[in-house]
């Protein structure tokens, strides 16, 4: 599977706000503690029911400058199974993000990132489960240009680099360590132009993509590409809350070797709907390539429709549920992922004690080459406390 490891561009409806207040809060502390029950742990066609711990934090420094904000920001994030340890993850990542007004309607920001992470996995033959384990450290850095052109108009130009350089891979019952996970290189670059007219927003979007993986075994485990993508975005919003937000566009994947070449129509449409003070409706549809999270060599062509409803019950106390249903085609291999999900969430808020959640997902995945089919039940209690 790819790691995604600096911001996707191709298809941004809403861009980072560069062009925003730069007054500096201070500094924030958060922690955040689940407990999770899984009949699927290995997430594959092996069913191993486990439960497992995730512990998260964060730490916000903000320094204001003159003309500016310094931000430093960490992360770290450790997930440990009460069996199945060959799944237990560990990862962190730290941020330093510099934020300059150059001049009265033109920002500069520039963000320079390391990441760390030990990611346990698996190997699945048959009934059989081997264990696996890599360590990568990522590099990242993006850079962004925004000025204002008055009359409502913004103009945002995006750069942005990062490797994800892996480690060997530990395999269970085996000696030594052997080289499996390729190591990745991969740039953006992206102009959009918005402009806001009340209640209304539009605008448009060029941006690129390349993509250079290290070569491993053959055929290779990894192809590189160049992306391109080309769109036009627009937004409304009504006196009640109600939402409407469509992007809608090219993207062409070239793939290394001319193995792959095609343009495709992308596209990204989301609203919310509220009914009443308490009750909201929410949906989005997406289709795009998708070069991070796929088992594919090169990307897949992944589609996807979302619905959820809210309901605030009581001051604290907020009910969601949701559905989904997506479709993953690879592009050059024949298999195709079919996933369809559902979820159930109540989040009471405590105030100054912090939130407490409790979550009920389930999910169906269905690969059709292969012809796996498995069902995931997950269930959290979730606690979250700013300090």
């Amino acid at each position: 599977m790819h790691a995604s490891f600096v911001p996707a561009l191709l298809l941004s409806l809403i861009p980072t706000p560069i062009l925003a207040d730069i007054a500096a809060p201070p500094v924030v502390a958060t922690v955040e503690a689940e407990r999770h029950f899984t009949t699927n742990a290995l997430d594959g066609p092996v069913a191993v029911s486990d439960w497992y711990t995730l512990l998260r934090g964060t730490l916000v420094h903000d320094a204001a400058l003159d003309g500016g904000r310094l931000r430093i920001e960490a992360r770290l994030e450790a997930t440990r199974y009460d069996d199945t340890d060959i799944e237990d993850d560990r990862s962190g990542q730290v941020s330093v993000e510099l934020l300059r007004k150059l001049t009265p309607s033109v920002e500069a920001k520039a963000t320079v990132s390391l990441a760390a992470s030990d990611v346990g996995d698996d190997i699945t033959i048959g009934q059989t489960v081997i264990g696996t384990r890599v360590r990568k450290l990522i590099p990242g850095g993006v850079l962004q240009l925004g000025a204002d052109l008055g009359d409502g108009a913004t103009l945002v130009a995006t750069a942005s680099a990062g490797s994800e350089q892996a480690g060997r891979t530990r395999i269970d019952g085996l000696s030594g360590s052997y080289r499996i996970e390729p190591d990745r290189l991969q740039a953006d670059a992206s102009l959009k132009y918005a402009r806001t007219l009340g209640r209304l927003r539009y605008g448009g979007l060029v941006a690129a993509r390349h993509l250079r993986p290290e070569h491993i075994g053959f055929p290779p485990s990894a192809l590189g590409a160049n992306m391109f993508g080309a769109q036009i975005e627009g937004a409304a919003s009504a006196k009640d809350g109600a939402t409407l937000q469509v992007a809608a566009g090219v993207q062409f994947l070239d793939g290394e070797f001319g193995i792959y070449r095609k343009a495709r129509l992308a596209y990204e449409i989301s609203g919310l709907m509220p009914i009443g003070k308490t009750f909201a409706l929410r949906g989005g549809t997406f289709a795009r390539f998708e070069t991070a999270d796929t088992d594919d060599p090169l990307a897949s062509w992944l589609r996807r429709l979302q619905v959820e409803a809210t309901l605030r019950a009581a001051e604290p106390l907020l009910l969601a549920a949701g559905l989904y249903r997506e479709v993953k085609q690879n592009v050059l291999l024949e298999n195709r992922e079919n996933g369809a999900g559902a979820y159930a969430e109540a989040t009471c808020d405590l105030g100054d004690a912090g939130t407490l959640a409790m979550r009920i997902d389930w999910s169906r995945t269905h690969r059709t080459v292969i012809e796996e089919r498995y069902d995931t039940v997950d269930v959290k209690l979730a606690y979250r406390k700013k300090l």
